[in-house]
């Protein structure tokens, strides 16, 4: 993906859950942490994801 963006001059976006990675918003996966860990959740940070992508200009 990374060459086929660069050959296009694409940008090239990856989505990471909350809970995952460089992402996680606590240091441990304890009860009370894991309240927005739901697939519910996860479907409004993609919707607020989208939103903010949409008024982000991304070209040069």
């Amino acid at each position: 993906m990374n060459v086929l963006a660069k050959k296009f001059g694409a940008a090239l976006i990856s989505l990471e859950h909350r809970y995952y990675g460089k992402s996680s918003l606590f240091s441990s996966l304890e009860t009370e942490n894991l309240k927005y860990l739901s697939s519910k959740q996860a479907l409004f940070d993609l919707a607020g994801f989208r939103y903010y992508q949409g008024s982000v200009k991304l070209f040069r």
